[in-house]
């Protein structure tokens, strides 16, 4: 079976400074601004469950394991508390207190993410974000995509023009806006060259030129509203407004293309760029001519390995000669920093004061993916920036030293759930990327796992499950890429780990026999012996009748339409015992039974919503029983759960990652037949990638690129 594919997106942080609050416990992150619960209850809301470190309660922190890619960080130039951060699959999040703490705003913003983002100068309310699917090659959604506005400081968004922004490799580095004067606003686009608005960015008209290119920032001459400097993949442009509007190329000496264009009011003739493997160069006419300012960054351009190219750069507008560089697929600690006007860089000596930061050692790895940097608006000292698994960072020494500051910027995409019977402090998320993360107080402090397969170097886990056994420590899982795993066993709580050779394929579903624990179900592999040998069975198994374990679950094509299989005996021998699905097999995403009753199936469908064996024929439930379809007119649903302890309550995450942010989580109190949508303070754009029922508590779990989120049974 092929169930929901993992599509994964970057993040491109936009440039902004915070100050660290005094008190990093002053502003609680899990709230929801401007949203109640059914009927005016305030209490009954979506809260965060970060991935918070012992180190991290102990410093005092709420905690949050960042991991979604920052595209975009910027302060707001007119006031250092305020910080706006983009995320390609979780929108924008905004801060209050200079960077310490982070709370969603993402109302009214539909596609996926964005891969710039643009402070107005002087009024911190008005933003504007290139929103993206962020995909290389599928076209943008016509529907989610282009350029989004809030007036009201995120609180709600508008798409103010359609028009299509690609995700971005070793081109990324720079913003799609420029704030000229007034209301006139410029934005680059990726696909209709310059556009110009001059209502504030009610209405956008094409100035007909760059149309062919894709156009990577935007600077306008502080002192010359009237001048605007362009970078494209086919070099640097001076567009002059005025009478006789001009575009002429500029840049003889740079080496390639530029991908970030910085300069400062204090010394308007003072322009640098960054260009890839040749780094950074400097101009000091205005961007006519430019010369190589790469002292201290010769090592690491280094021409024979894979990336190592300058994209993120920023200028402290304090003083010009703060400056920092990221580079792409580089490692180890940055960005680079200067304080001598690109004479000479230094790389940081600590990009994790105080050991913080969830799950990343920099001595092994470091920062990869180039980051976003944003110097304060009032202080040269102070910058932030994503560090290594896309946290935000924070210096206060001009770049030297980085410290955590992302307290309530969640990200970790959990794919499965695992729940101890007999512990309720006791759990585990399985996260795309990331792999396994355990606690054991009751989700108030996790455990990275460290789960790493080192035949392929992969860690993202989308299946697993927890011994149900009392004292046990085994937890089975699949490690690998997003396409191929292998399986996982661990018999430590996650200290050391087992990998079964053979046993590549794609893993969606893994389930211990809800009696006798000795056997596991893990795709089309089975365990009687707690995952120490595993056998190939005929079907893979894609659920487990918690009433006995022995009955389990199959689906087979039949042509165009789609049979769910039964076994009675632990998958050796197989049935249809219930008549076929009109749909592909491959648009089913997952399959759930009842706990009471082997006989009552729900099937979750990419397209068409979700199926209910009702006895003698499959009931789909549709916009009549009260799904209703997202903004894209769809009814995907990417997941299920029951329920335990009341097998009445069900829910259906909805998913549309290839188009952009479906519309939440739906439940049911009467097994299925009438939903209501429930997805409250967290909506109403919101994709659910799993779903767990607590089976303690009747929580019901959320795994998303907003991180995970619970809810209290009503």
């Amino acid at each position: 079976m092929s169930i929901l594919a993992v599509i994964l997106a970057g993040s491109i942080s936009v440039w902004l400074i915070l100050a660290i609050s005094d008190n990093p416990d002053s502003d609680d992150p899990n709230n929801s601004e401007g949203y109640e619960g059914i009927e005016n209850n305030v209490t009954f809301a979506w809260t965060q469950v970060p991935l918070r470190t012992t180190e991290q309660e102990a410093a005092g922190l709420l905690g949050g394991e960042g991991m979604q890619m920052i595209w975009g960080i910027s302060y707001a130039p007119s006031n250092p508390d305020i910080v706006y951060l983009l995320s390609d699959t979780s929108q924008v999040w905004k801060s209050e207190d200079g960077g310490s703490s982070w709370a969603m705003k993402h109302k009214g913003f539909l596609s996926n993410g964005g891969v710039s983002l643009f402070v107005h100068p002087s009024n911190e309310d008005i933003v504007f974000v290139a929103g993206s699917q962020h995909d290389f090659d599928i076209p943008p959604s016509e529907v989610a995509d282009g350029i989004y506005r809030t007036i009201d400081g995120g609180e709600s968004w508008s798409l103010v023009k359609q028009t299509g922004f690609r995700r971005l490799g070793n081109e990324k580095g720079g913003t799609n806006f420029a704030f000229a004067v007034d209301n006139v606003i410029y934005a680059g686009t990726h696909e209709e060259g310059l556009l110009k608005s001059i209502d504030g960015g009610d209405s956008w008209t094409s100035l007909n030129l760059l149309s062919d290119e894709r156009i990577l920032d935007l600077k306008i001459n502080p002192l010359d509203s009237s001048i605007l400097f362009i970078a494209t993949e086919n070099g640097l442009y001076k567009y002059t407004e005025g009478g006789d509007p001009q575009l002429e190329q500029i840049g003889s000496g740079l080496a390639d293309f530029p991908r970030a264009i910085v300069g400062n009011a204090i010394n308007p003739g003072l322009i640098y760029v960054s260009v890839g493997k040749d780094g950074v160069f400097k101009s000091t006419d205005g961007g006519l001519n430019f010369n190589a300012c790469n002292n201290g960054l010769e090592e690491v351009l280094d021409w024979s390995k894979e990336g190592h190219e300058a994209t993120y750069l920023a200028m402290s507008p304090v003083d010009p000669d703060y400056l920092y560089v990221s580079l792409y697929w580089l490692g180890g600690n940055q960005p680079y920093y200067t304080h001598d006007g690109g004479s000479s860089w230094h790389e940081p000596s600590i990009m994790d004061q105080g050991n913080l930061i969830y799950g990343v050692n920099y001595e092994t790895g470091g920062e990869f993916w180039s980051s976003p940097i944003a110097p304060s608006p009032v202080d040269e000292n102070v910058a932030i920036t994503s560090g290594n698994a896309n946290h935000p960072e924070k210096t206060m020494n001009g770049g030297d030293t980085w410290t955590y500051s992302g307290n309530g910027y969640t990200g970790g995409r959990a794919n499965a759930f695992g729940w101890t019977p007999n512990d309720a402090n006791r759990f585990v998320f399985f996260l795309t990327d990331f792999g396994p993360v355990l606690t054991k107080d009751g989700g108030s402090t996790f455990r990275n796992l460290h789960l790493e397969n080192p035949s392929n170097y992969g860690k993202t886990t989308l299946a697993g499950a927890i011994d149900p056994t009392p004292g046990s420590k085994v937890i089975v899982t699949a490690v690998g890429d997003w396409q191929s795993q292998v399986i996982a066993v661990t018999r430590d709580d996650g200290q050391t780990w087992d990998f079964i050779s053979g046993t590549d394929d794609a893993y969606e579903y893994i389930a211990f026999h809800p009696q006798n624990p000795d056997i596991l179900y893990a795709g089309i592999y089975k365990s009687t012996d707690k995952g120490y040998t595993w056998n190939e069975i005929p079907k893979e198994v894609v659920a487990v009748f918690s009433g006995n374990g022995d009955i389990v679950y199959a689906i087979e094509a039949m042509g165009d339409d789609t049979a769910l299989l039964k076994s009675s005996d632990g998958g050796s021998t197989w049935a249809q015992p219930y008549n076929n699905i009109s749909i592909d097999s491959e648009s089913i995403t997952q399959v759930v039974v009842d706990p009471e009753d082997e006989d009552r199936v729900y099937v979750a469908t990419i397209w068409q919503s979700v199926y209910i064996w009702e006895g003698d024929h499959w009931d789909q439930k549709t916009e009549e029983h009260g799904i209703e379809k997202d903004r894209f007119g769809s009814l995907c649903v990417s997941s299920l759960a029951i329920d335990p302890n009341q097998p009445n309550v069900v829910y259906a995450g909805r998913w549309l990652s290839f188009s952009g942010h479906a519309n939440g989580v739906f439940r049911s109190t009467d097994y299925g037949e009438t939903w209501e949508n429930v997805i409250l303070n967290l909506g109403p754009e919101f994709t659910a990638w799993s779903l767990s029922v607590n089976p303690h508590d009747g929580y019901i779990y959320v795994g998303s690129s907003h991180g995970t989120w619970k809810l209290p049974p009503e």
